[in-house]
Formats: C-alpha cells, structure tokens, sequence
C-alpha cells in the first residue's frame, strides 16, 4: 500500500506542476519581451529568456503565476549561463523575492513538511483508498446478489412460460375432445 500512496502523491504533484509550468510559460509569452536586453540574440546556443527567481522555485514556494512570469522577473542570459543556473535562486532572485515582500525562509518552512505531517497525509490517503475499496467491495457483493436474483426471475418466468404453454395445450385439446364429442353425438 506504500507504493500505491506514493504514486498517487507523485502524481497529484507531478499535475499541479504541469499546470502551474503551463501557466506561467503561457503568461511570459504574453510579455512584449522586445523591451528585454539581448531579446534579439535569443536563440538555442545563443541567449535564452531566463526566468530570474526560477519557475520551479516559483512552483515550490507557492508564487503567483503572474509574479513568476513578469517582465520585473525575466532576463535574456547565455544559454551557458542560464544551464548553469538551472533551478537554483542567485542573490539577484533573492533581492527580487525580498521586493515582493517574499521571505524565504518562511516559504522553505511552509513547504517543507515534518514527518508528522507526511504520517498524518499517508493515514488520510490510506483511509480514502480503503474506503474505496470497502465500497468497491461492496458495489461487487451487491453486483453478485442482484445478478442470483435476476437468474432466479429469469428461472421463474421460464416455468411461467412452460406453465403457460402447458395451460394452452390443455386448453386446446379439451376443446379438441369438446368437439369430438358434439360431433359423434349427432
């Protein structure tokens, strides 16, 4: 089940990435970034536009979109450069948190869980996915009773129709021998 939990936890965080990366590369484009040095050397091996507090750190410290996707937070940098920098916050994306009155250390607190917390978010995900299976079980136990109860109508209602049909033959043949019997009679 810890496996399960796991990867169920993964992939709810590996959506709300998707979304949030989306978002923001949707919301920089939208920039007029002709305004930013160097926009016009931007290239694969030449310059890329460079997101200053990185988006992924955006995404772990819970920053607006918007915030991440300013002109205020974007930068035309060497490709080199901006490799090197990958996901990691510099002095100049410190300064920049700091001016949208972001601290850091709180942020790092906020997102980083104690075990305690991770126990009590496994026994809350564990006791949703026993109770989907709980139900799921009983969905199925009800599924089987109703699928013997529909063999015992379907049962029935064929020794109905024997009975039926039974009636029917009687009825014709007595009317058979009713005939019979009016005719030698005359």
């Amino acid at each position: 089940m810890g496996f399960l939990l796991e990867h169920t936890m993964k992939r709810i965080w590996q959506d709300e990435w998707k979304q949030y990366q989306r978002l923001v590369k949707k919301l920089t484009e939208q920039n007029d970034l002709s305004i930013l040095e160097n926009h016009d050397r931007r290239g694969y091996k030449d310059y890329h536009l460079d997101h200053i507090v990185p988006i992924q750190q955006g995404f772990y410290m819970n920053i607006n979109p918007h915030l991440i996707s300013s002109l205020e937070n974007l930068q035309f940098i060497p490709h080199v450069d901006n490799m090197r920098k990958s996901i990691q916050l510099t002095g100049k994306s410190i300064k920049l948190l700091n001016k949208w009155g972001i601290d850091i250390q709180q942020r790092k607190s906020e997102w980083s869980m104690s075990w305690k917390d991770i126990r009590y978010l496994q026994s809350k995900t564990l006791n949703i996915l026993n109770e989907r299976q709980l139900s799921n079980q009983v969905l199925q136990k009800e599924n089987e009773m109703l699928q013997k109860e529909n063999e015992m109508l379907q049962k029935e209602n064929e020794r109905l129709r024997k009975l039926v049909d039974l009636m029917k033959e009687g009825y014709y043949q007595h009317r058979v021998n009713v005939n019979k019997r009016r005719y030698t009679t005359h």
